[in-house]
């Protein structure tokens, strides 16, 4: 309730509890985490081999703006489930806006998507546990040079 702002018969007027509270942030951050990786990986199938252009790729600027939320999630006991979802919202949201674009089987379409959503949640998970020193573009600059590398 401090961290919002919120006076207590404010906060039982929107929320339940203050779980219910975290489940409506951890939506948020799904909702805004699944529109930066579309918008970030929308023209980077990985069948496609072609090069990243780091001003692509914004999701890393979301995390970042989020870091704190995102910090305060994982200090609970759903940091499980938030990282579970996370993954889950990666890889679907890939595997959704690169089925139209790309010519393969549904298969090897979500074995692609797997394989980038685990190189990319590996690379936010390290610079969470380095609690955000390495600025957001030196961190996404290392993910596209990575990427570009492996063409």
């Amino acid at each position: 309730m401090e961290t919002a702002d919120y006076n207590r018969t404010t906060f039982y007027n929107h929320y339940y509890d203050k779980f219910d509270l975290l489940d409506d942030i951890t939506q948020e951050l799904l909702d805004g985490f699944t529109e930066s990786v579309r918008n970030s990986f929308k023209g980077y199938p990985l069948t496609q081999r072609k090069s990243m252009n780091a001003s692509d790729i914004t999701i890393f600027d979301y995390v970042y703006q989020n870091r704190r939320a995102i910090s305060l999630c994982l200090q609970n006991d759903v940091q499980k489930r938030l990282i579970l979802k996370s993954l889950d919202t990666i890889h679907q949201t890939l595997v959704e806006t690169w089925t139209p674009i790309v010519h393969l089987t549904e298969k090897q379409i979500s074995t692609d998507a797997r394989i980038f959503t685990y190189t990319l949640a590996g690379m936010i998970q390290g610079w969470m546990e380095e609690k955000f020193v390495t600025p957001p573009d030196e961190v996404r600059a290392a993910f596209v040079s990575y990427h570009n590398q492996k063409l």
